[in-house]
């Protein structure tokens, strides 16, 4: 999406709320409305604000009560291009299954995630078992949500999860003489060569669309008296 104009902060207050508004009420807010939520001197200064934030590309404005309509959605927002709620998308947790000597893909439950975000596919979810993309800022632990396609020879450096036997990590993704390339950033981890048509040792299940981390509570510091 293309950038739009930096807002003050009062006009972000505005537009924040107004988004909230029309998403639980279904329609637009009245100037009042505005001013009593947010706390305008007067009805004039709402006016002004809505004025900024149409001029810079955030709502449009049309003749009459509650005639606002939210331009800008960014991919968290709560609404979609109709103004309606973002559907949430059930994607599986599965778990790397290599016992009778082929890769399975076993579910172990499922998260639901907002569909806007994921877009159209087939999605899963899979734990990273290695630090081999550390510097790329993902980590051992972390939730990886994967877009279950093909990988294209021209995605020079898409990351991808790959199933290495019975351990599922992340590597960027390169194709080199005919072979595809696993490229760690962490250095100490070895780059893996594979055969597109021989997927005997290590399987692309597909690209990384996004990565879920768990946040460990802040532990309390002994006192240092």
């Amino acid at each position: 999406m293309e950038k739009l104009a930096t807002l003050t902060e009062a006009q972000n207050r505005c537009f924040n709320f107004l988004v909230r508004y029309v998403a639980e009420h279904r329609r637009a807010p009245s100037i009042r409305e505005i001013g009593a939520a947010l706390g305008y001197a007067s009805t004039n200064a709402v006016s002004q604000t809505l004025e900024a934030l149409a001029a810079k590309g955030y709502i449009r404005r049309r003749k009459g009560a509650r005639q606002i309509e939210i331009l800008y959605h960014d991919e968290f927002s709560p609404l979609n291009q109709t103004g309606s709620p973002v559907p949430a998308q059930a994607v599986p947790v599965m778990k790397l299954d290599t016992s009778q000597r082929r890769l399975q893909l076993v579910p172990r439950g499922v998260l639901h995630l907002d569909a806007a975000q994921l877009g159209k596919g087939e999605f899963c979810i899979c734990l990273n078992d290695d630090d081999g993309m550390d510097k790329a800022g993902i980590f051992k632990g972390d939730w990886i949500v994967l877009h279950r396609r093909p990988i294209l020879e021209s995605e020079r450096g898409v990351l991808v999860g790959v199933a290495d036997g019975d351990t599922f990590i992340v590597r960027r993704h390169y194709v080199t003489n005919g072979r595809i390339q696993l490229v760690a950033a962490n250095r100490s981890y070895t780059e893996r060569f594979i055969k597109p048509q021989d997927p005997s040792s290590m399987q692309v299940l597909g690209a990384v669309k996004m990565v879920i981390r768990k946040i460990q509570p802040l532990q309390t510091l002994p006192n240092a008296s």
